[in-house]
């Protein structure tokens, strides 16, 4: 199956690079590079391919390409990774990325199996929520641009609700990053790789409402 896409815009500037991690043109602050890197990742993971190129016409833009594989039905298929049986749903969820397409990628993964999902697109409106609203996990970009960083919102959280410190999931692109392995040998917070898989997302929330749920139930220690 093939889909094509197309705008009247300017064009690619440079159709052999759009797909890379970080490679953006826009300017500083309005944009990570990672949106079409997440796409191509995608795609890929299904088995596809997708390309840019820019049309011979002037005035018709850049033409995006994606071709996906056409398979029939397995009789059987892998399942996403399941909350515990007899369980209602789980529990409040905050998203915050400044990635739009990321953003609606996380939203749909778990609509359905939570309460509750909300997402924002900074670290500022994040504290709003956070503020005003009970929250029971939060999913957060590590490298959101702006005044206020994932590092920055969740030396924020131990502060104002430190209830919420353990129940915090870094997303990010380079977890081999210098500064990534301090952070979270010293939060001891779960992380995912972009670009991710969904049984991994999915795999990595449950662990962390799980186990906040068992700390919940357990109470205080007593000595």
């Amino acid at each position: 199956m093939i889909v094509e896409f197309t705008d009247s815009g300017p064009g690619v500037r440079d159709p052999q690079r759009v797909f890379d991690p970080f490679y953006t043109t826009k300017p500083v602050g309005k944009g990570t590079g990672l949106g079409l890197s997440i796409c191509y990742g995608i795609v890929i993971e299904h088995g596809g391919a997708i390309r840019v190129r820019n049309s011979a016409e002037p005035g018709r833009g850049a033409i995006f390409t994606v071709a996906l594989p056409l398979q029939p039905v397995p009789e059987s298929h892998m399942e996403l990774p399941a909350w515990p049986a007899g369980t209602p749903p789980a529990g409040r969820i905050l998203l915050v990325d400044d990635e739009e397409a990321v953003l609606e990628l996380e939203q749909e993964i778990l609509r359905g199996r939570c309460r509750s999902v909300r997402a924002v697109r900074s670290g500022r409106e994040a504290q709003q929520v956070l503020d005003r609203e009970p929250v029971d996990l939060v999913i957060t970009d590590l490298k959101m641009p702006g005044d206020i960083t994932g590092r920055e919102l969740y030396n924020w959280i131990c502060r104002r609700h430190p209830e919420l410190s353990a129940r915090v999931i870094f997303t990010m692109s380079d977890a081999r990053a210098t500064e990534v392995g301090p952070l979270l040998e010293q939060s001891g917070c779960e992380f995912v790789q972009k670009p991710f898989e969904v049984e991994r997302f999915l795999g990595v929330v449950r662990r962390v409402l799980n186990h906040a749920e068992a700390v919940l139930l357990k109470g205080p220690s007593r000595h």
